[in-house]
């Protein structure tokens, strides 16, 4: 009588006591639990405490553990990943786990939770946004907090990741759990990948994760900032400059759909230079360090240091970056001959991206309207604009960053680009640096805090008076990359 007693106390466990009440049961138990078990017609969760009662005993079921994946709730994920660790050596059940975690919706969140647990990350590559399309790494990031289970096993998932997408990806996701729930030693893991690193990718999302946190962000000492060996580095202002990925001969492209009133066409670019480019929109603070701007700006608040500098006008933008070339002993890209402004692009110096590069660095992989997918009701988590900002302009790298690491590029302030406002041409391009000189202006990319959504699309594009500053224009900076940091 006590043994069945026992038995039914696990099967009606609560997720806290399953673990409690598995160290009453004997070898005794091994054949009614493998009948309860293999009993479709009972509850799912005594099944699922049928298999993790196996799994003490010494019997692990991965196969049918594998069945019990779909009626799992979130408060048994910790049972089921401690389930499951007793079958990690199984390779039919793991190629299983990498199936169902390449498909959509909450069973691939629960299969990927426990691969986490497991350490195997870097099996996940379906999160990866290699076909161009972000939405399952979209949705892992923002709803994996829900089926993370024992938060104590991401100590373990987020070290054994070795591909830099899908470690950036999970450092991002592991920013909705529960601040309190969080690990001292993840947490120490965390601070560690912002400050050390290679990767740009994993930096930002390491940046973000810690603000949602509400952790102050280590210092990035000048050690940091020269260190060679990774994709990114700290320029003499303290702003991230991260390297673009390209493919491996230094060529890229992508397709860039014109505006309607255009042409409406899409247009295949091929980019061939490699470059560095801002993370972040030049704030309030790093435009400070320019002599000419100090009057403008007065005594700052130090709560408005962090904002992103607003009313910078195209040729005070174009001076900014030769004068940033000048600190740091880099060559100039822009000379004035007369009136009229050119650009080296081949110059290892500071430089306004063009609007190809910008479209191209926006999207980080991605075919969508946005950098992470088609669905808009994602917009206010990436960028500010009229339907979250409040009529203002908000911190920097405050929201999340895309794919490849930078911050706001779908709304905060508008930027700048060298071209001239232009149609694309008729044809694919290589390269391309705007048209003519047109009455129109400048290009200017992205979204800002007073734009609707809709117009805040990856393609979208429009021109701005290139002598007339606006409050809500700012400035993003590029760099042609070259052997020297």
């Amino acid at each position: 009588r006590e043994k069945q007693t026992n038995l039914q106390a696990l099967f009606t466990a609560s997720a806290a006591d399953v673990e409690r009440t598995t160290e009453r049961l004997d070898e005794w138990a091994v054949a009614e639990l493998q009948k309860k078990q293999q009993d479709d017609t009972s509850p799912s969760l005594h099944r699922l405490h049928a298999a993790y009662g196996l799994t003490y005993l010494g019997r692990p079921q991965g196969p049918q553990l594998l069945r019990c994946l779909a009626d799992v709730p979130p408060e048994e994920m910790a049972n089921l990943q401690s389930a499951f660790k007793s079958c990690s050596h199984e390779d039919s059940v793991i190629s299983e786990l990498v199936l169902v975690a390449g498909e959509s919706g909450d069973n691939a969140l629960k299969a990927a939770s426990v691969l986490v647990a497991l350490g195997k990350v870097d099996l996940l590559q379906k999160l990866k946004v290699n076909d161009g399309d972000p939405s399952r790494r979209t949705y892992f990031v923002h709803n994996y907090y829900k089926w993370h289970g024992n938060a104590d096993l991401l100590r373990d998932g987020l070290p054994a990741a070795k591909d830099d997408d899908l470690r950036a990806a999970l450092c991002l996701a592991l920013g909705f759990v529960d601040h309190q729930r969080v690990p001292d030693d993840l947490m120490k893991e965390m601070k560690s990948l912002y400050v050390q690193s290679p990767a740009g990718t994993v930096h930002s999302a390491a940046r973000s994760t810690l603000m949602r946190w509400g952790e102050e962000l280590p210092p990035l000492t000048d050690e940091v900032a020269s260190s060679e060996g990774r994709d990114w580095y700290v320029n003499s202002l303290g702003l991230v400059m991260a390297a673009v990925p390209m493919d491996a001969d230094g060529k890229s492209q992508f397709i860039w759909t014109d505006k309607p009133e255009n042409d409406g066409q899409p247009h295949t670019v091929t980019l061939t230079r490699r470059f560095f480019i801002s993370t972040t929109e030049l704030t309030v603070s790093q435009m400070l360090s320019v002599p000419s701007r100090q009057p403008a700006f007065g005594i700052v608040d130090p709560t408005q240091a962090n904002l992103p500098a607003p009313e910078v006008g195209f040729y005070e933008a174009i001076e900014f970056c030769n004068w940033l070339s000048q600190q740091e002993q880099r060559s100039l890209c822009y000379e004035k001959v007369g009136q009229t402004w050119s650009c080296d692009f081949d110059r290892d110096g500071y430089r306004l991206p063009t609007e190809a590069e910008w479209k191209y660095a926006c999207r980080s992989g991605a075919r969508t309207k946005y950098c992470f997918g088609d669905d808009a009701s994602l917009l206010p988590m990436y960028a500010w604009t009229i339907e979250n900002a409040g009529g203002r302009r908000h911190a920097v790298a405050s929201l999340f960053p895309n794919a490849w690491g930078l911050f706001d590029m779908h709304g905060n302030m508008l930027e700048w680009c060298w071209d001239p406002y232009d149609r694309l041409p008729a044809r694919d391009v290589t390269d391309p640096i705007g048209g003519r000189l047109s009455e129109l202006g400048r290009a200017t990319c992205g979204g800002y805090w007073g734009i609707d959504g809709r117009f805040a699309i990856t393609d979208d594009r429009g021109p701005r008076a290139a002598s007339q500053p606006d409050a809500y224009i700012g400035l993003r900076i590029v760099r042609t990359m070259s052997s020297r940091r």
